[in-house]
C-alpha cells in the first residue's frame, strides 16, 4: 500500500500552510502558489498504484443485464442480446474472446485497500491531498482507446492491470476557499504472471515491463479523471445552503438506487 507521504495543516487564520515531509523540517507557505507547489510535489511524486484483476465475463454481463431496461439497443454491446441472458461461454483461445465493451472497465479494478484505510466517504486515500481538503467532486474526464485489434482487451479471464498515477495538480480559488484540482491517469492493459512465462519463448515478453511478479504490456485504454477537492464546510453553512431555494434540474432516472443495489447484490451472490 502506498504511504500517505505528506501531512498538510492549515492554520485557523488561513494565513499559512504547513507541510511536513519525511526527513525534512516543516515549512510555512503564505500563498496559493506555494500550496500548489507543495501539493504538486507530493501527489505527482507518489509511485503508481497497480491493481490487478481478471477479465471474467461475469461482471460485464451483469452490467449489460442491469442497464438493458434503461439504454437504447443502439447503446448496448453487439455481443449482448436481451433475448438470451445466459452468461456467454469463455473460449480457451483468447484470440476469439468477446471484446470488453467500452466503459465496462469501470466494474473491474476495485480499490485493494482494507476498510480501515478508507476515507469517511468510502473512497481510498491514495489520491487524496489530505486534510483539510476532505470533500471531493467529479470534474470531468476522458477515455482513449488503442484502435489496434491486437491490443483489445478480451473477456477471456485474462489477467489485466490498472496503473493509477497523478499527473497534474492545480490550486484555484482564494485563501480558505481553495479548490484542489487533481488529474488522475489510469492505464489499463494486459498482464502476465512471471511464473506463467516460458523463458525459452521470451519473445512474448520482449516489449513488456516488469512490475513485481508480473509482466505488463502497453495499455489498451487510458482513462483520465479530474477530481476537485474542497475544505469541509462548517455545519451552520451547510444548513444555510440547504435551506435556500435552489435551482431545479430535472433528469428522470428513478430506478438509479435500485439498479445500483441490484448490481451490487448480483456481484456478491
Amino acid at each position: 500500500m502506498r504511504p500517505h507521504c505528506s501531512l498538510l495543516q492549515i492554520s485557523r487564520t488561513g494565513a499559512w500552510v504547513q507541510a511536513s515531509f519525511p526527513g525534512t523540517k516543516a515549512a510555512r507557505y503564505s500563498s496559493i502558489e506555494a500550496l500548489q507547489s507543495s501539493l504538486s510535489q507530493d501527489l505527482t511524486s507518489r509511485p503508481k498504484n497497480y491493481i490487478f484483476d481478471y477479465l471474467s465475463p461475469t461482471p460485464s454481463h451483469l452490467l449489460n443485464i442491469t442497464l438493458s431496461d434503461f439504454l437504447p439497443e443502439s447503446c448496448q454491446p453487439s455481443s449482448f442480446s436481451r433475448t438470451s441472458l445466459e452468461l456467454p461461454a469463455t473460449n480457451s483461445d483468447c484470440s476469439n474472446g468477446i471484446p470488453l465493451p467500452q466503459g465496462h472497465h469501470l466494474v473491474y479494478f476495485p480499490p485493494q485497500v482494507p476498510s480501515s484505510s478508507l476515507l469517511a466517504d468510502g473512497t481510498d486515500h491514495l489520491q487524496s491531498p489530505g486534510s483539510p481538503f476532505d470533500r471531493r467532486m467529479w470534474a470531468g474526464g476522458s477515455l482513449h482507446f488503442d484502435p489496434q485489434t491486437s491490443n483489445q482487451l478480451l473477456l477471456s479471464n485474462d489477467r489485466v492491470y490498472c496503473a493509477e498515477s497523478m499527473t497534474n495538480v492545480v490550486v484555484r480559488g482564494k485563501d480558505r476557499d481553495e479548490k484542489i484540482f487533481v488529474k488522475i491517469k489510469r492505464e489499463i492493459g494486459r498482464s502476465l504472471p512471471k511464473k506463467m512465462v516460458n523463458h525459452a519463448k521470451s519473445e512474448i515478453i520482449m516489449n513488456a515491463e516488469e512490475i513485481g511478479n508480473n509482466y505488463i504490456f502497453a495499455p489498451s485504454l487510458v482513462e483520465e479523471r479530474n477530481l476537485v477537492y474542497f475544505r469541509q464546510k462548517p455545519p451552520a453553512t451547510t444548513k444555510e445552503e440547504l435551506d435556500r431555494p435552489g435551482k431545479i434540474l430535472k433528469r428522470t432516472f428513478s430506478p438509479l438506487c435500485i439498479i445500483c443495489i441490484y448490481y451490487a447484490y448480483t456481484n456478491i451472490t
